[in-house]
């Protein structure tokens, strides 16, 4: 799996653009039960597990209100169940701000 953080996420990461969380081992430490039977977590967890490398400044961006915008392999997670989306391995995740114009 890769994360992918672009513009003003980075401010949150240290300037990381990416990070690639071993799946199995660091998303069954963030307590993704389901991960243990079918292999697949979640959005929520990889959150929190990127909460827990980025601390707390980080979490509250991404959970702010039309802060950023997730995408899971190119899709939105709000047309795809949003912080309950399922993530595997091989997936890419992508962070971005939310760019708004009027």
């Amino acid at each position: 799996m890769q994360v992918l953080f672009h513009g003003a996420v980075q401010e949150y990461t240290a300037g990381e653009t990416s990070f690639e969380p071993s799946f199995e081992t660091s998303l069954k430490a963030s307590f993704e039960p389901a991960l243990e039977t079918t292999g697949v977590g979640t959005v929520h967890g990889l959150i929190d597990l990127l909460g827990t490398r980025y601390g707390k400044p980080f979490r509250d961006f991404v959970h702010e209100v039309e802060s950023c915008v997730i995408l899971v392999n190119g899709r939105g997670i709000m047309l795809t169940g949003g912080m309950a989306t399922a993530i595997q391995e091989g997936d890419t995740v992508t962070i971005l701000p939310f760019v708004g114009a009027g």
